[in-house]
């Protein structure tokens, strides 16, 4: 038997060397893999200042601010079929009805007006609305943006009331001595192709005296056409005779025609009042509306730009919540200039409010620009001397007109005539009010620590950065490589417990066949 186990004794030593080598490498590459396993983490990484967008809410906070003004919706004190009386103030020269609610303008020129004078008593009137009427549904829309546009409601925005007139200049003035070409034509003679001028007035040119002898000529139409066709009063109408009227009759043209006819757009009220009632009275000649006779309203400039003006009216009722500032309130120090700005900031409301917004501001903060008065759209940017208070706002509020009921139409009573058979105005008047809405905006401000080794730049209203753009870089970039995957950590210790229990098993598997096999020989 020990020559047996001898000669056996190699082959034993064999697998049993095999069997136990196989199993210690399997379980030292199974450490070895679990000790190069890295922690699983997961980092969020979060972006620099340049790549974070910051949203700014601006929240309406005024609604209590909702005023109406004096101009409130009247309750109506007559219906269609009563008879009254038209309204009338003798200082503003201006019609009316409902207690002054609504302002009435005339629509024929050629007949009376609508209030007692010493030579006639005005008849009662009762109204319709106007969609009633024969009139066409283009010339009723025309009508109605020409009110809301006009005296007093200005609800396109288009004029400006001042105090006083504005005065033209002489080369305004000029422009006006340019007399149509079928003026020229029926006048040749005496206006021809002559270019007249102010001079003329100051030094009483020869040229002036053309202009003394062309009012002589004219007169001669009075009541009948001249060759082109045209009336006396399509004379009278254009600006051309009403400058030279002034250079003949007045001691300075330039302020008088300024005072009558005023602009486009600065306008006293008297003159705001006028154009409107021109315009309307142009609208009606234009559309064959009989008893008119003014056929051309060149001179009163903000007369043209009504009858020009095409919108959407506003027919609800305007609410502050429609008023939106957009943009960074943020106030923010720029060292470069050493004072503090917001970002640039926009006012958006509604396509329909037209009006200026009355942008107010603590004391100590301006726009850059100077301006308070804000349209819709319009961009500004807010700047102080000093660190604003961190509880700071700004208010952004506006009068605007709407319409909130049935443009109406008033007839004279039946019949009614003065002792010279000579009739009255029919008068319209549209359901207009007006509104005063207003919204808080909050103000924030961020702190600001001086860093003697930062580049302050030069942009208003930019925060200068406190960190090198290159470790800045730097410090995104190591984030980034931090982040691993924890699923890959926990499947690789898996695979290797796996390896290690196989492992064992085929070296035990063989070491035991082993010595089944130098059992059985020796047997």
């Amino acid at each position: 038997m020990k020559t047996r186990f001898k000669h056996y004794f190699p082959l034993l030593l064999f697998c049993v060397t095999f069997g136990l080598l196989f199993s210690f490498m399997t379980v030292s590459s199974t450490i070895h893999a679990e000790e190069a396993q890295p922690i699983a983490t997961e980092t969020t990484n979060t972006p620099s200042e340049s790549e974070t967008t910051t949203e700014t809410t601006t929240e309406n906070t005024s609604n209590s601010n909702e005023q109406t003004t004096d101009t409130t919706t009247a309750e109506e004190t007559t219906s269609a079929n009563d008879p009254i009386k038209i309204e009338y103030d003798e200082a503003t020269d201006i019609h009316s009805a409902e207690n002054g609610n609504i302002i009435l303008y005339c629509m024929n020129d050629a007949l009376h007006w609508p209030h007692d004078t010493p030579t006639y008593q005005a008849p009662t009137y009762t109204y319709v609305n106007i969609d009633t009427t024969n009139l066409s549904p283009a010339l009723i829309q025309k009508i109605q943006t020409l009110l809301y546009a006009g005296y007093p409601y200005n609800g396109l925005n288009l004029y400006k009331v001042v105090s006083e007139p504005v005065i033209m200049s002489e080369n305004e003035f000029n422009a006006l001595l340019s007399p149509p070409d079928w003026l020229r034509s029926d006048f040749y003679n005496t206006l021809g192709d002559t270019i007249f001028t102010y001079d003329d007035y100051k030094n009483k040119t020869e040229n002036y005296q053309k202009l003394v002898q062309f009012t002589t000529e004219m007169a001669s139409y009075y009541g009948s056409t001249t060759p082109s066709g045209h009336s006396y009063a399509d004379i009278t109408n254009t600006s051309f005779y009403n400058a030279i009227f002034f250079m003949l009759y007045s001691d300075n043209p330039l302020e008088y025609y300024s005072r009558e006819f005023g602009t486009d757009y600065a306008v006293t009220e008297e003159q705001a009042y006028t154009s409107t009632a021109y315009a309307l009275w142009k609208l009606m000649y234009d559309n064959g509306i009989t008893n008119n006779n003014i056929s051309d309203v060149s001179r009163y400039p903000l007369a043209v730009k009504l009858l020009n003006a095409s919108a959407t009216l506003l027919s609800e009722e305007p609410t502050s919540d429609q008023i939106k500032v957009v943009g960074d309130t943020t106030f923010r120090y720029n060292k470069a200039d050493g004072k503090w700005y917001t970002g640039t900031l926009t006012l958006q409301v509604p396509d329909t409010y037209y009006g200026d917004f009355t942008l107010t501001l603590p004391s100590g903060i301006e726009t850059t620009t100077g301006t308070t008065s804000i349209t819709n759209n319009g961009s500004f940017v807010l700047v102080s001397q000093e660190e604003p208070s961190k509880d700071t706002s700004m208010e952004l509020a506006s009068t605007l007109a709407y319409i909130y009921g049935k443009t109406r139409v008033y007839i004279p009573a039946a019949g009614a005539v003065d002792s010279n058979g000579k009739g009255f105005q029919n008068m319209v008047g549209a359901m207009i009010q007006q509104k005063k809405i207003a919204a808080t905006t909050a103000l924030s401000v961020e702190p600001y620590t001086e860093d003697p080794g930062t580049d302050p730049g030069t942009d208003p209203g930019t925060t200068p950065s406190t960190q090198d753009p290159a470790s800045k870089t730097e410090q995104i970039n190591n984030e980034k490589e931090t982040k691993t995957v924890q699923s890959v950590a926990t499947t690789s210790v898996q695979t290797s417990t796996q390896t290690h229990i196989l492992g064992s098993f085929f070296g035990l598997l063989i070491t035991t066949m082993g010595l089944m096999f130098i059992t059985k020989r020796n047997h």
